[in-house]
């Protein structure tokens, strides 16, 4: 074996897998099919400031704006919820990935780029992963290798369904004028934004990165185009000649869990196993922990030769917490526009004061 353990996919949550592996004393080595690590700015870059601080990688440099709260928007109503601190950071998420790999590397992790895992194979306690730059193998592998894992899909992990992801498109703007740079602007219409909704995240007083995301994945150039001509778009001066597109990007997220995340020595971290928030679409933090999870049951079981425990302790310790977020993302699901609006409203005159005091875009209930 040339590694003990062979991470797959070198984005935030394998750069943290793979830092935690290297800590812990475990030889390992990380490979990216890119040229460079990292997912190339595709995700919106709004993390919970205490879930991000959880995952130990420096953000030096990679904070962008810090958000207070948000203003929800819907047919009829509209709230908004404020907190006297910051909540949540928007970050450069090409740099976060890249200092989350750096980090790894720093604690002995061996970085392999231009290397895509393209055939595995199993014989006898050892894992090999076939890849352009030559055949790897180890006693364990770590799938963090995204949305569609080669690694779940080759090995045989039960597969998530259609109905399982949504649809997102997002754009970089320049040139605005954001009214409120540190609030979150959110948009509930089922008509353009099918269960789920769309947003306006404030980088900077002229710059936001405005999106959305459906599970309708027939009608997102539609909604696109509908959205930006909308009258949604009221938090920033939108559509003026100095205006334009930085970037943008479509992608796909996961919104379950899926029902196997450990098939012998193989696991799966983050979007591939689904450990993503069903309400946001966010899985930075949750995979980040879980591929936290990962390395200290990888390094436990090569010291004491115990069975591998990973797919009860993740569980154990996030399942909660995200299935939360799922139950609740089913309940919006069937809701129309009308009673989204008479719950933003009856929310604020009850809920409100409660979620500005515990205001955790994570961990929702207590484990």
């Amino acid at each position: 074996m040339d590694s003990e353990a062979v991470v797959v996919g070198a984005s935030a949550v394998g750069g943290v897998c793979a830092k935690e592996l290297s800590s812990l004393g475990v030889q390992t080595l990380l490979l990216e099919e890119h040229p460079a690590p990292g997912k190339f700015h595709k995700c919106s870059g709004i993390m919970s400031k205490k879930g991000l601080a959880s995952l130990g990688v420096s953000l030096d440099g990679i904070v962008l704006n810090e958000v207070k709260g948000a203003r929800l928007f819907s047919e009829r109503h509209e709230l908004k919820i404020a907190t006297s601190h910051s909540q949540a950071v928007v970050i450069n998420r090409q740099a976060f990935d890249e200092r989350a790999v750096f980090e790894a590397q720093e604690a002995g992790a061996k970085l392999v780029c231009n290397s895509r895992a393209e055939k595995f194979s199993s014989k006898g306690g050892t894992v090999s992963v076939q890849s352009k730059s030559g055949t790897h193998s180890a006693k364990f592998l770590v799938g963090c290798d995204g949305a569609s894992s080669t690694v779940a899909r080759e090995f045989g992990f039960p597969k998530l369904e259609a109905k399982d992801f949504v649809s997102a498109w997002e754009g970089e703007f320049t040139g605005l004028k954001v009214g409120e740079p540190d609030l979150v602007q959110l948009y509930f219409d089922q008509k353009l934004f099918t269960n789920f909704f769309g947003w306006l995240i404030p980088v900077d007083e002229t710059t936001a990165r405005i999106g959305f995301a459906t599970n309708s994945f027939e009608s997102i150039r539609a909604s696109k185009e509908a959205f930006l001509k909308s009258n949604l778009l009221s938090g920033a001066e939108f559509g003026s000649a100095s205006c334009a597109c930085a970037r943008e990007f479509n992608y796909v997220i996961p919104i379950k869990m899926r029902p196997k995340t450990q098939l012998g020595n193989v696991l799966l971290c983050g979007d591939a196993a689904g450990q993503v928030k069903a309400t946001t679409g966010g899985g930075v933090v949750f995979g980040g922990k879980c591929a936290k999870i990962a390395a200290a049951c990888v390094s436990e079981s090569i010291k004491t030769g115990k069975p591998l425990d990973y797919e009860t302790r993740w569980r154990k310790s996030l399942g909660k917490n995200l299935r939360m977020h799922e139950l609740i993302r089913s309940a919006y699901s069937r809701m129309n526009d009308s009673l989204i609006s008479a719950f933003l409203f009856l929310a604020g005159i009850g809920l409100k004061g409660a979620i500005e005091r515990f205001g955790d875009m994570d961990f929702i209930v207590k484990e």
